[in-house]
């Protein structure tokens, strides 16, 4: 069952925000402000913190996976 977390990759946030691309999503988090962390694991690169998104972006996260539940 999907519930949200705490931090999630580019790759993950590309299909819940619904955009196109990778860079679609690293060009938002750096106009908002998104913080991050280290993504350990093969490829490396970030994952975005939650609680650093507007309310917006975090309330459309939430929305999409209680969508995908239902």
């Amino acid at each position: 069952m999907a519930s949200v977390k705490a931090a999630y990759t580019t790759k993950e946030l590309v299909e819940l925000l619904q955009v196109d691309a990778h860079t679609s999503v690293t060009r938002r988090a750096a106009r908002e402000g998104w913080q991050s962390r280290p993504r350990h694991g093969r490829g490396g690169g970030h994952e975005w913190l939650l609680d650093s998104m507007p309310e917006t972006t975090r309330q459309l996260i939430a929305s999409t996976i209680a969508s995908r539940i239902a």
